[in-house]
């Protein structure tokens, strides 16, 4: 699946490049019939005489992260909390070895989470909300 534009190393979508092999073989041919239905999925923003102006295909999921990674890492931090506060207000017993363990093991596993969810979050928040793409009808351009 192509996550140009969603995730953090395509976070622009490429512009001037050459078409592949596969974007040439299943390009529309206007002058062919087609029997496919038309599938909007509420992607139309704009239209007028001269072009009409469409949503990116991630659009209908914009959020999904953003909601997703707030969870998982109010869920790390809990857990790290938690992690820290049993360390440190327990009563020196026998268990002090269950303690340094969740110290070692789980207090990263914690921050990992953390991370994960925080990294979740950067992939939306601060970007566009949809990247436009507007296919002139007069100049038949993209």
């Amino acid at each position: 699946m192509d996550y140009a534009g969603l995730d953090y190393r395509n976070i622009r979508f490429p512009v001037n490049r050459p078409l592949t092999e596969d974007e040439r073989a299943t390009r529309y041919h206007q002058k062919t019939p087609s029997n496919a239905p038309p599938m909007d999925f509420l992607s139309v923003i704009k239209c007028n005489n001269r072009y009409i102006e469409l949503v990116d295909r991630w659009y209908s999921i914009k959020g999904f992260n953003t909601w997703f990674g707030v969870c998982v890492t109010l869920g790390g931090l809990f857990f790290a909390t938690m992690i820290v506060l049993a360390f440190f207000w327990a009563p020196v017993t026998d268990q002090r070895a269950a303690l340094w363990f969740m110290m070692i093991v789980l207090l990263p596993i914690a921050l990992g989470l953390v991370w994960g969810g925080w990294w979740l979050i950067r992939t939306e928040c601060g970007r566009w909300t949809h990247y436009p793409m507007r296919l002139n009808r007069k100049t038949r351009q993209v």
